[in-house]
């Protein structure tokens, strides 16, 4: 999950407020985009990390409970396209046409990205749009963009209702698109313009118990999902189809929930991404008659982080999922014929020496590119793989100012160009987010595409005089004391806290780990209320300074304490990712969150009340 998503919308730590529970079921429908992935994703752990998503959607939706400003990550996004040119498609004779467009939807600010896709004459861009100020489900949002990355126009995708997942192949484009109520199918939109379109409710007689998602080749299209096979069960697996009209589903099972699959130049690929004791992959040259074939990962456990066909080749990227992410590179052919398909793999010794001492962030290609996109785990230096062929590849380091300075998870490779989800200006309040362009994956630039949020500012006005409570520090909000106060010492009273039950992993580490705060759970919370008989109070996430040998009291009592925003310690900040294919944010965002953290430096009891 991209940083500034959702951070901007629960702003509990830097400016304590209550949330607006209008848009409480368009994000939980966002976490879980952002836990499942698109096509070709990594999906290990989706199960879990919805239920985080979950509990943070609730404890967000509590009277201003502080969480930290740190969430979840999504898993790889690994956009595998094979662009071919399209073509004239059949109709749809039991679908409900929709006919020409309506004009381009007014899209409030700002636009959030979710998925990057590459179309053969260009890329689309999905997200959401979240009313400021405003009650109402957020806005579904498609940008369309140039085959260059460089211009960027709004389609119209309302009519849709909440965009699941879109991929373009040789006969037409698809959509997926969500329903309500669950359990539900999704409906699948066909188009062979882009421009007017026509649904298909009823495109399986399956029920669908997972996120689905989409991938097109020149074989046609694979949606990888699960459905209901009996009470409380499910079964991962692929439905196919040449021409997007008739779908077949593959009697295989793909586990759970971590199905992907490949679109490949002459039939299709199905595989377990997840870890499992019996990882799976499947290949059929129809789409119809299905047959096991060897898996890249062997009987270890490690994922399939990313599979591309690069050229004639295919190339398989599996990772451990500890805090190294140690990967391999193995290439291989889909050879014979029905009934005799086999993947004979092969360890890609040059390029796993590559790869070694980094880790991925996004795996993506095309027809005759591939790209591993990556940073140094001791240095964070930013790297991509770049490869013609899928067995020779060449590593480059990334210029400073690429991507805004991070190294991103939602990146898509086309036919003339590569276009990724990174940063852009950044202010003491936040960090701005824009999509960067590059012809060859390693020389990147802005492409300014519209309504992606630019950075927050600091509220405007005088600044206030130095609060002396933690309810007027509260009242303030930390983005606006920060930039006024600086390292400047303040004494405030309030009570003892604590984060009000939260618990779990899966947060990306901040260093120094003292400034947790800045990012995830705190050391220590404090209240502007005694949260023990009061547990609705707002509970404001702190940092304990090392050298002080703190120790907090209990729960509601009543304490003084001093401390500052804008520690010298900010300056080491780092934001490390935890999950497999999390993106790695740029330095300034890390330093910028820390410097807006409050440190205590003394905590003093303060006589009851």
């Amino acid at each position: 999950m991209n940083d500034e998503q959702l951070t901007r919308l629960f702003r509990s730590l830097d400016e304590p407020a209550d949330p607006d529970p209008a848009f409480a079921d368009a994000l939980f429908a966002r976490l879980e985009r952002e836990a499942g992935g698109v096509a070709a994703a990594r999906r290990t752990s989706v199960r879990w990390m919805l239920l985080a998503a979950t509990l943070l959607l609730v404890a967000a939706l509590g009277a201003a409970v502080a969480v930290g400003s740190g969430l979840l990550k999504v898993p790889f996004v690994a956009v595998v396209v094979s662009p071919t040119p399209l073509s004239s498609g059949s109709p749809l004779p039991s679908a409900s046409p929709i006919g020409t467009p309506a004009p381009t939807a007014v899209i409030p600010e700002p636009t959030y990205i979710g998925g990057l896709v590459a179309i053969p004459d260009g890329f689309l861009a999905m997200g959401s749009a979240f009313p400021q100020g405003q009650a109402g489900s957020a806005t579904p949002v498609i940008l369309r963009g140039s085959s260059d990355g460089a211009s960027w126009q709004s389609m119209d995708a309302g009519r849709f209702g909440g965009v699941v997942d879109m991929a373009v192949g040789p006969s037409a484009w698809i959509l997926l698109s969500n329903s309500s109520p669950a359990p539900a199918k999704g409906i699948v939109w066909r188009s062979t313009d882009g421009q007017s379109w026509t649904s298909d409710p009823n495109w399986t007689a399956d029920t669908i118990t997972s996120r689905l998602a989409i991938t097109a080749g020149p074989s046609g299209f694979a949606i990888t999902g699960a459905y209901d096979i009996g009470p409380g069960r499910s079964n991962a697996t692929v439905w196919t189809s040449s021409d997007g009209v008739r779908w077949t589903r593959a009697n295989i099972s793909l586990g759970y929930t971590d199905g992907a699959a490949l679109v490949l130049d002459e039939g299709f690929l199905a595989y377990q991404s997840g870890s499992g004791d019996t990882p799976a992959m499947f290949a059929s040259r129809d789409g119809t008659t299905w047959e096991p074939v060897s898996s890249p990962t062997g009987t270890g456990h490690l994922v399939i982080a990313g599979l591309l066909q690069v050229g004639s080749n295919l190339v398989a990227i599996t990772c451990n999922e500890g805090p190294d992410g140690a990967c391999n590179v193995s290439t291989g052919r889909l050879e014979g014929s029905a009934g005799s398909l086999a993947i004979h793999w092969q360890t890609d010794a040059a390029a796993t020496q590559e790869l070694h001492g980094y880790k991925p962030t996004a795996i993506t290609g095309a027809t005759s590119r591939g790209f591993i996109f990556g940073y140094d785990l001791a240095t964070y230096d930013r790297v991509a793989l770049s490869s013609d062929d899928g067995l020779s590849w060449t590593r480059t380091t990334l210029a400073a100012d690429s991507f805004g300075g991070g190294m991103p998870n939602l990146i898509a490779a086309g036919n003339s160009a590569v276009v990724g989800l990174g940063w852009t200006d950044s202010t003491p309040a936040g960090i701005g987010r824009d999509l960067w362009r590059s012809p060859d994956g390693t020389a990147w630039s802005l492409a300014s595409a519209p309504l992606v949020p630019p950075a927050p500012e600091v509220p405007g006005g005088t600044c206030p005089t130095a609060p002396t409570t933690v309810q007027q520090l509260a009242d303030i909000g930390f983005v606006k004391a920060a930039a006024c106060y600086g390292n400047q010492s303040l004494t405030l009273r309030g009570y003892s806290s604590n984060c009000g039950g939260c618990g779990g992993t899966g947060f990306p580490r901040l260093i120094p780990d003292w400034m947790a705060a800045a990012y995830s759970y705190g050391a220590w919370y404090i209240s502007p209320q005694n949260t023990k008989t009061a547990p609705e109070g707002a509970r404001l996430a702190v940092n304990l300074l090392p050298s002080a040998d703190l120790a907090p009291p209990g729960e509601g009592v009543p304490v003084t304490i001093t401390g500052h925003f804008d520690d010298p310690a900010s300056q080491d900040c780092r934001i490390v990712p935890f999950v497999l294919g999390s993106e790695l944010p740029p330095t300034s965002d890390a330093i910028a969150r820390c410097q807006r953290s409050f440190v205590v430096t003394s905590i003093t009891l303060a006589p009851q009340s």
